[in-house]
């Protein structure tokens, strides 16, 4: 396709004939000017030939202003180029010289994404997640408006409630991004429902400012209850803290709906424990790219509200929980490939030859409901041998190597096992000198074994909200409390490449404590710190130890050796539970409609606990409730109700009778409490039922 000779300069725009327009347009697509042009090279596909949006071509210098629909028109009388569809142009025959440019990678890029089922070009426009993108300058007008309404003078919830609202504005939440965020603030007890149901009429917005229109309107917002600091308390760190402990197992990424079904070994409170976080984690979060999104949406809004100065008091908060999302990032990313190769060659290689039950091991994929990891090996008993082998001259002691070798596999017995939740506290890398052996085939073989280091534990016990009905002799620091933790110690072997995803690293938080006794008075107004504290953390492992001893009678110069026979679950070392956990899907109780008609009573007739007004009770007799207002129950309280449909606080936890929730008999400790967490005190009632006295 020879170019038509383009000596002088055609009009641009909508000044241009039909003539230039043609001339323009083969111009572009010519053998001259196509295999140096890589924007269009990218549309085009190259020698691919594909349609080029005639919108596109009356974006170039030459062709704006031009009505595309005349473009079109014009283009189906070229003899070089033919219109596909009304709306795409390419050249009749496909270009065969070799290309002079490599077509933008972007533009690439950004076909492919459009080729795909579903893909819009709206959906490639940018959404505010993007990692370098900033908010525009503001106009000095908004500038003074947002001083006004984030005024530190102003309850946090009001402020966290209009950021919230403004930064929805502000960005593109497409697909799962809504789902994310969305769950975050019901975590942190924002509400995610229209605030009111239906629409305003006229009459209603008749003398309001479209601001109020706004906030009346709005689809996330705080209870009134959120600023009733005897019921919620701030702790925005504490709760992206526990909506990012997202806990693995072998089958998935658990949560507290799923957690019902996991059967654990060992004290009870040593169970692979969730951080109940939204059920969106046990779905999607098995990703690396999921993790990275959502701890991105996270670190974005948390820059926008320091971008905006929504909360200066408590800026140093927010800052440390953006902090906490780029380390979440990293070690759910780095849990994600250890829940595919624990326990490693040498553990399973010792389960494979010492382990008793070794013939019940099964693959990941068909692992039961026991969450229980002992992969099926790939590699025979000799080589199981040779791994072994390998680990003793390499990363064992002398004695520990001269005992294994007086003893065959058959004299090296299991004698001990245990079964908890452990700590990391110290990893030791391979050392440079195992590494050389291990390069060597002519000392490896075909083993695929590969340099060991080493990986300390401790027992550990697993935050939870739970406490328990014991005898007074039983302390925590007796074997028989469920929260005993031996001050003793683990080593076991792994692989440098898995050893390398497990974390001990200092934590600095601050989280609030208490800054006076609590008051005697429900009415009583607590007050919180935050101090600032730092402490040395690792990844938690629920799993199974086992501890090996040579031949009928243990050396005494070789030191045990404890092996990691199976896991049951990983979690990050910032694991932590809050109250708020408990709360999602509550409703907060309402009067059943059938048992107050039952009654002859209507809704003002009781209040907000649910018990019988004394006026109702001496309008109906000593009748009615027995006279002293008898228990009445009812499964259709949550049927039902004013309080949020998930979550609990706001960006603190919720605390209070307004707040209970139900953990089966269980009582709610009050150490772990709005951005909002959660407290509470006192017997619980089940949610599901509805108490009439």
């Amino acid at each position: 396709m020879a170019p038509e000779a383009n000596t002088s300069k055609p009009a641009k725009g909508k000044n241009m004939s039909d003539a230039e327009i043609i001339r323009q347009v083969e111009y572009y697509f010519s053998d001259e000017n196509l295999p140096k042009d890589a924007y269009l090279l990218a549309k085009c596909g190259g020698h691919e030939n594909k349609p080029v949006s005639i919108k596109s071509i009356c974006n170039f210098p030459r062709m704006r202003r031009l009505p595309h629909t005349r473009v079109t028109d014009v283009l189906k009388t070229s003899t070089k180029l033919e219109v596909v569809d009304h709306t795409s142009v390419r050249r009749r025959d496909p270009l065969t010289l070799p290309l002079q440019v490599r077509p933008d990678d972007k533009e690439t890029a950004r076909q492919q994404l459009l080729s795909q089922p579903g893909m819009t070009k709206k959906l490639l426009e940018p959404t505010g997640f993007e990692e370098y993108y900033t908010d525009p300058p503001v106009t000095p007008e908004i500038y003074r408006h947002e001083r006004e309404i984030f005024d530190p003078d102003h309850p946090f919830s009001d402020r966290i409630e209009r950021a919230v609202q403004r930064y929805v504005a502000k960005r593109k939440f497409y697909n799962d991004a809504k789902l994310i965020f969305d769950s975050f603030l019901r975590f942190g007890g924002i509400e995610t429902r229209p605030r009111i149901s239906g629409h305003m009429s006229k009459e209603d917005m008749e003398g309001l400012t479209g601001e109020e229109i706004g906030e009346i309107m709005a689809v996330h917002w705080c209870q009134e209850e959120v600023s009733d600091p005897r019921k919620f308390r701030i702790n925005i760190e504490g709760v992206t803290m526990a909506f990012l402990s997202v806990s693995a197992t072998p089958n998935f990424y658990v949560d507290h709906a799923n957690y019902a079904r996991v059967s654990h070994k060992g004290p009870a409170n040593n169970h692979a424990s969730s951080s109940y976080a939204p059920r969106y984690h046990s779905v999607e979060f098995e990703n690396p790219d999921k993790i990275k999104k959502v701890t991105n949406i996270l670190h974005n809004f948390f820059n926008y509200l320091l971008i905006r100065d929504v909360a200066p008091d408590w800026a140093e908060s927010i800052y440390a929980a953006r902090v906490l999302c780029n380390r979440a990032c990293t070690e759910l990313t780095e849990i994600h490939f250890l829940r595919t190769f624990l326990p490693g060659l040498f553990n399973t290689a010792c389960s494979m030859l010492f382990s008793s039950d070794s013939e019940n091991t099964t693959s990941n994929a068909n692992a039961g409901w026991d969450g229980e990891s002992r992969p099926e090996p790939t590699f025979s008993t000799a080589t199981a041998r040779k791994i072994v082998q390998l680990a003793m001259a390499t990363h064992g002691s002398e004695a520990q190597f001269a005992a294994a070798e007086q003893n065959p596999p058959s004299n090296i017995t299991v004698v001990a096992e245990l079964t908890r939740a452990f700590e990391v506290v110290a990893i030791e890398s391979a050392s440079p000198e195992s590494a050389v052996h291990y390069n060597n085939p002519e000392f490896t073989g075909d083993s695929l074994a590969q340099p060991l280091g080493s990986l300390i534990l401790k027992p550990y016990v697993l935050p939870d909200i739970v406490t328990y009905d014991l005898p007074a002799h039983i302390t925590p620091d007796h074997p028989d409390h469920p929260e005993y933790c031996p001050d003793e110690t683990y080593t076991i072997w792994l692989e440098r490449d898995i050893l390398n995803n497990f974390h001990f690293e200092p934590l600095t938080t601050r989280l609030p404590v208490p800054a006076t006794p609590p008051a005697s008075s429900p009415d009583s107004e607590p007050t919180w710190t935050y101090p600032e504290r730092t402490a040395t953390v690792g990844t938690k492992l629920v799993a199974t130890l086992k501890k090996l001893q040579f031949g009928s009678t243990h050396t005494p110069e070789a030191e045990p050796i404890w092996f990691l026979d199976r896991w049951t679950a990983i979690h990050p070392s910032y694991y932590t539970v809050l109250a708020n956990d408990m709360m999602r899907g509550y409703k907060k109780p309402r009067p059943s409609p059938r048992l107050l008609e039952a009654w002859g009573l209507t809704e003002d007739d009781v209040d907000e606990h649910g018990r019988i007004l004394p006026a109702a009770m001496k309008a109906q007799g000593e009748g009615v409730g027995g006279g002293d207002g008898a228990d009445v129950k009812t499964a259709e309280a949550a049927e039902g109700g004013e309080g949020g449909d998930d979550g609990a606080g706001t960006w603190g936890e919720p605390k209070g009778d307004e707040s209970s929730f139900a953990k089966e008999e269980d009582e709610i400790d009050n150490e772990h409490k709005v951005f909002h967490d959660a407290e509470s005190g006192g017997e619980i009632e089940s949610k599901d039922d509805y108490v009439v006295e």
